[in-house]
C-alpha cells in the first residue's frame, strides 16, 4: 500500500487519486484528505464555471 501511495503522491491530480481510494483510505486517510484538498485548489487554479464547481463538490463530499 506504500507503494501505491508514493505512485498516486507522485501525480496528484483529482483523477489519479480517485482512482485509489478504497486502498489508501483505511491506513492513509489524513494523506489523502491532504492530497485530495492540493488536487483540488490546482483543478480550481485552472477551472472555472458551474460545471466544474460542480464536480468539485463531488470530490468534497467524499
Amino acid at each position: 500500500m506504500e507503494q501505491l501511495l508514493n505512485h498516486v503522491s507522485q501525480s496528484p491530480n483529482l483523477y489519479t487519486i480517485d482512482r485509489y481510494p478504497s486502498f489508501l483510505s483505511e491506513k492513509y486517510a489524513a494523506k489523502l484528505v491532504e492530497m485530495y484538498a492540493l488536487a483540488i485548489a490546482d483543478y480550481l487554479k485552472e477551472k472555472v464555471g458551474r460545471n466544474h464547481y460542480q464536480e468539485v463538490c463531488r470530490y468534497l463530499r467524499k
